[in-house]
């Protein structure tokens, strides 16, 4: 900037610059200052571009972070019903042993064992809600143990359906064996009481020798009955004498009915007879059941073996499971790389947000500088002037 004085020539005064007007003094033209619009905008895309790869990244690193948190909570609930299954595997086993005794409650939670477990290794293997719980499949890395548990389960399922079938035979012949305990007792009284009264009213060797074998014979059906429901396994030899004895009962008791008798013998014979009938009936009927009983007994049999190599392939799923939901997955690392790479993108837009601070801080101060200046250089210039 210059600061020039004009004024009319003086004729009587010579001309000192020899021109028609004169400059004081010339403080220089001002420089120009940057251009700090086109610097703002040009931050302004910067910014804008870096804050939308930060979104970006963290939209990423937060979908990645909650899909791993429901691929836990998936393995978790995996890892409970393999577990279940587990403790299933045991129930099943413990469930069919009593049912072989015709307990008929180990009957109704045998059934809903084997139902659970199908419904959880169904679950397990193709996805799908199991009590108002949904589960997913198992991973691929898991299906080889998976298909071991299924080939194992496979025979069990066979063999407790069938169990649960023939349930009603079980239960009868221990609803039998109960009642011919009971009928034992007093059948063995009166036996004994014929016995004597026959050899006191000179009954022959062959009615005498009946008298004396109710007793045994009562006492033999009541054990084989008991023995048949306690036992694992129904052995045919043992069921061909156990009809034996009953066909020889039978026919005791009718030679005791035609032996001539009064009194109290007959009497005796006759409550004898009474009591004999319910039991010869249900021993006929245990008789008729004795393959459904022989295989029923067979499948709780082979249930009981058969739970140790279940239990065995349910641990190595849960195992495989619990192994797979530990350490550090892929997706961790695709989480953990776009989060560490979300900061850095921030970081860089802090450090060039304060970058420009700095430099519109350096420009107002070169500003504020160059003002000065000129105010200093412009005062200097009046001074000078007044001195002149």
């Amino acid at each position: 900037m210059a600061l020039r004085l004009f004024g009319r020539k003086n004729e009587t005064t010579p001309d000192v610059a020899g021109t028609e007007s004169s400059t004081i003094i010339d403080i220089g033209t001002p420089r120009r200052a940057p251009a700090a619009a086109e610097t703002e905008g040009s931050l302004t895309s910067r910014l804008r571009r870096l804050g939308i790869v930060f979104a970006i990244l963290a939209a990423t690193s937060a979908g990645l972070l909650v899909h791993q948190g429901r691929r836990a909570v998936d393995a978790t609930l995996q890892v409970s019903a393999s577990s279940e299954l587990q403790t299933l595997s045991q129930q099943i086993a413990k469930s069919a042993q009593l049912a072989l005794r015709g307990n008929q409650a180990a009957i109704a939670e045998l059934d809903v064992a084997r139902n659970r477990f199908k419904a959880l290794l169904q679950a397990l293997e193709e996805g799908g809600a199991v009590g108002g719980t949904r589960l997913p499949a198992v991973p691929a890395a898991i299906r080889p143990q998976l298909q071991q548990l299924g080939e194992a389960w496979r025979q069990t399922e066979r063999n407790s359906e069938e169990l649960v079938q023939k349930a009603e035979g079980l239960v009868a012949l221990g609803t039998a064996a109960s009642s011919l305990e009971r009928r034992a007792a007093e059948l063995a009284l009166l036996g004994e009481q014929i016995a004597g009264y026959a050899l006191r009213s000179g009954a022959s060797a062959s009615e005498i020798a009946a008298a004396h074998s109710l007793v045994p014979l009562v006492q033999r059906i009541t054990a084989g009955v008991r023995a048949m429901q306690a036992a694992d396994a129904i052995d045919t030899e043992v069921a061909m004498r156990f009809g034996l004895d009953t066909d020889d009962l039978r026919a005791y008791n009718a030679l005791l009915l035609r032996m001539p008798a009064d009194g109290e013998l007959r009497r005796q014979i006759a409550a004898f007879d009474e009591g004999l009938q319910p039991l010869l009936k249900t021993v006929v009927e245990l008789l008729g059941d004795v393959q459904p009983l022989t295989a029923a007994k067979q499948a709780g049999s082979q249930i009981f073996e058969d739970s140790v190599p279940l239990l065995a392939r349910s641990a190595e799923v849960t195992e495989a499971l619990t192994i797979n939901s530990r350490g550090f997955s892929l997706m961790h690392g695709l989480a953990a790389v776009s989060a560490l790479l979300a900061v850095l993108v921030l970081v860089k837009m802090v450090r060039a947000y304060g970058a420009d601070l700095a430099a519109r801080r350096l420009e107002t101060e070169q500003q504020r500088q160059r003002a000065e200046d000129e105010r200093n250089l412009t005062q200097q210039a009046i001074l000078r002037l007044m001195n002149e």
